[in-house]
């Protein structure tokens, strides 16, 4: 819920520097008598306004809390300097039952959001994306985009994040070249949060770490240490196929896309200011 108080935050104190509890919880309070929108932008205003130490680098934060998406041109806001506004395709719209606030809703084949190609969204040496899911359509081998930078596989693919054989979590850095899947089980009707961060920094066997809820799932190799510069649009809620396809089922909610690459302490500190 909310706005509700939160006993201990030592944990985020020393990343965030900035009191305690989830993000913007500190400047809201829950009296009863606010509406879930009036909370919510209260809280979100608080995110925009700090901003949070956990945010530097960020390129990218769709709270998908718009009341509707209609396909209109740039309607799905970005609270990251709102360069980067995107576009719902084929029934992508947004719910009440989000995360925080509204989250997006996605039907399959082709929904998803469309995000115009820009310089900022390249991923270069280092990247973090995190996303909300709650998938309602898992069966164990479909593929669900959550948040895609390509053409086709092995086409212009500059990093995807989806979900595939086995209900995992699957990573594609630099045109599919070392394919990696997660070893966490995601689960239908419910809300998990995914996060992925690469590190051309690091040795190659150590370049690609995936979580999930915040806790480390696998460690994996990524033979590049830089990303390729596709100039191809990004998509969230697919996974691009020739087209916009492999759609999310389910809800996404929070998504955000780092250039840089989040420490493990981040990671979870993230995890417990976007929770539930």
């Amino acid at each position: 819920m909310l706005g509700r108080a939160v006993g201990s935050c030592s944990c985020i104190v020393a990343l965030s520097g900035a009191g305690c509890g989830r993000i913007g919880y500190d400047a809201v309070t829950d009296a009863g008598a606010e509406t879930d929108a009036a909370v919510d932008a209260a809280v979100d205003a608080a995110v925009d306004a700090g901003p949070d130490p956990l945010l530097a680098g960020c390129v990218l934060y769709q709270h998908m809390d718009e009341p509707s998406w209609s396909g209109l041109s740039g309607e799905v806001g970005d609270a990251c300097g709102d360069d980067d506004r995107g576009t719902a395709t084929a029934g992508a719209t947004t719910v009440a039952s989000g995360v925080r606030g509204r989250a997006g809703e996605f039907s399959g084949g082709s929904s998803c959001v469309r995000i115009a190609d820009r310089a900022g969204l390249h991923a270069g040496a280092a990247l973090t994306i995190s996303a909300w899911v709650f998938p309602t359509a898992l069966d164990g081998s479909r593929e669900f985009g959550i948040v895609s930078k390509r053409v086709d596989y092995g086409v212009a693919g500059e990093y995807s994040v989806f979900l595939w054989s086995g209900d995992h979590v699957y990573v594609d850095v630099d045109t599919e070249n070392d394919r990696l899947n997660g070893s966490a089980v995601l689960v239908n009707d419910a809300w998990q949060q995914v996060t992925v961060v690469y590190d051309g920094a690091v040795a190659s066997d150590q370049r690609i770490r995936t979580y999930v809820d915040g806790a480390l799932d696998v460690i994996a190799t990524e033979t590049s240490a830089t990303a390729t510069a596709f100039a191809t649009d990004l998509y969230v809620g697919c996974l691009p196929l020739g087209m916009p396809a492999q759609a999310f089922v389910g809800k996404l909610d929070e998504i955000v896309i780092w250039t840089r690459a989040l420490s493990p302490a981040e990671v979870g500190a993230w995890y417990q200011q976007t929770r539930p």
